[in-house]
């Protein structure tokens, strides 16, 4: 088997230094233990993850600060800045979207939004992007645009986020300066809202009001018809046995997500999106990305695609069905939520660095929880490095930020897997023999 040692190299780099994390937090948590009895584990395992991001972000300011350029580690292109925002907006100036390609794979519930946004831009039509970009209509609607998603964003974490008010302001501070947040401001992609939409979903998901439930199913279906995978939270009310909810849910989706096709044409509109998509998806099983953070790209990026494509898209079926069948066998909410937001991100074969903002949810619920162990800590060390805004040069063909997000991302899920494998052959030993 050959390795990329390069690759090979820094993967290691990273590991050992999520191990030294680890081992370096728990003989720190017996000492604060011992001088203050009432320390939880809980509050220790958020404060290693806020201890680490703190430290990310000091070592990115540096960074900055010595060598400005070191940004352009952490964006895709400074040339394309913004353009998931204005490409869409020149795809839908056209009477046919998608024949831009399979760059043009936006649900019509997508196109419908930036058609909105067309409205208030004076562009001629058949305007490249790069020139509504260039106007200054443009620019303004793309900040009013960027504004807008952080505000209800903070507004929806802060409602969803326990604790005291300040710690709340820190928690947004470092997110909004986290790594998988710097890139999706530099793309400006309609997967922001997708994100906000599924946290909404899950805040009106615990609430008893029928109302606010109501709304939380159709928040969660408008995010399915924007990217289509945020369906996958669906498992939630399969595993919750709330059958009559699906329904309604699948009802919803069904016409959040066809009827604005029709916008853009007849029914044939539906058949092209998919024609893109499935395009767009075969073309990414061949090509490594350095901003793509999927188990297909990581891999790939780790061996050679001529000789291990077939059995990595393999691995990320096995991946995509252990992950959905342990998913009913764990109770804590936030592994629950980092499971379904995990297969979002990693079984596609193509997944930008912004989708890992999805991750925003599991990390809220893990912080609100007070039921921790002493495992979790490897748990605040891997959503640390996530999160972290890692800025280094890279001499592979991944940057070091989408390595430290793939590595524990794929490490997080595999512990998830095997934590649900574990639980789902307890309960069965347990039926076949109750008295033991």
């Amino acid at each position: 088997m050959s390795f990329r040692e390069p690759f090979l190299i820094q993967t290691l780099i990273i590991l050992c230094c999520q191990a030294i994390a680890f081992a370096a937090a728990a003989p720190a948590y017996n000492l604060l233990k011992k001088k203050y009895p009432d320390y939880g584990i809980s509050k220790f395992c958020n404060h290693v993850w806020y201890f680490l991001m703190i430290c990310f972000l000091l070592a990115f300011a540096a960074m900055l600060i010595a060598d400005k350029n070191s940004i352009f580690n952490l964006i895709f292109n400074a040339n394309d800045a913004f353009m998931d925002f204005f490409n869409p907006i020149a795809y839908i100036s056209s009477s046919t979207p998608y024949a831009a390609g399979d760059g043009a794979c936006y649900s019509g519930l997508s196109f419908s939004f930036y058609l909105f946004i067309s409205k208030l831009i004076s562009a001629v039509p058949e305007t490249a992007g790069l020139a509504i970009k260039m106007s200054k209509t443009g620019i303004f609607m793309l900040y009013a645009y960027i504004f807008a998603s952080i505000a209800v964003f903070m507004t929806a974490v802060i409602k969803l986020k326990t604790g005291r008010f300040s710690e709340k302001i820190l928690f947004l501070f470092l997110i909004l300066f986290s790594s998988p947040l710097i890139y999706q401001f530099e793309r400006a992609n309609i997967i922001f809202i997708a994100n906000f939409l599924i946290i909404v979903f899950y805040i009106c998901y615990e609430s008893k009001n029928k109302k606010l439930f109501e709304a939380g199913l159709i928040c969660l279906a408008a995010a399915a018809a924007i990217k289509i995978y945020p369906a996958i939270f669906a498992l939630m009310l399969i595993k919750d046995k709330k059958w009559k909810e699906t329904a309604r849910f699948t009802v919803y989706c069904a016409v959040l997500f066809i009827a604005p096709f029709f916008i853009f044409g007849s029914i044939n509109s539906i058949k092209d999106f998919f024609y893109c998509v499935a395009t767009l998806s075969k073309n990414s099983e061949n090509t490594i990305s350095s901003h793509w953070v999927t188990i297909h790209n990581f891999f790939l990026a780790f061996l050679y695609p001529q000789d291990y494509s077939m059995a990595v898209k393999v691995m990320r079926v096995i991946f995509f069905i252990s992950g959905c069948f342990t998913f009913f066998f764990h109770s804590e909410k936030w592994k629950t939520a980092a499971i379904l937001s995990m297969l979002m991100i990693l079984t596609p074969a193509r997944s930008a660095q912004y989708a890992v903002i999805f991750m925003t949810l599991p990390l809220i619920l893990f912080m609100n929880s007070q039921n921790k162990r002493r495992k979790d800590i490897a748990y605040a060390v891997l959503f640390a490095g996530i999160f972290a805004p890692l800025a280094f040069k890279s001499n592979n063909l991944l940057t070091i930020s989408v390595m430290s997000e793939s590595i524990s991302i794929i490490l997080m899920g595999s512990f998830l897997i095997y934590e649900g494998v574990y639980l789902f052959a307890r309960r069965s030993l347990n039926k076949l023999n109750p008295a033991a």
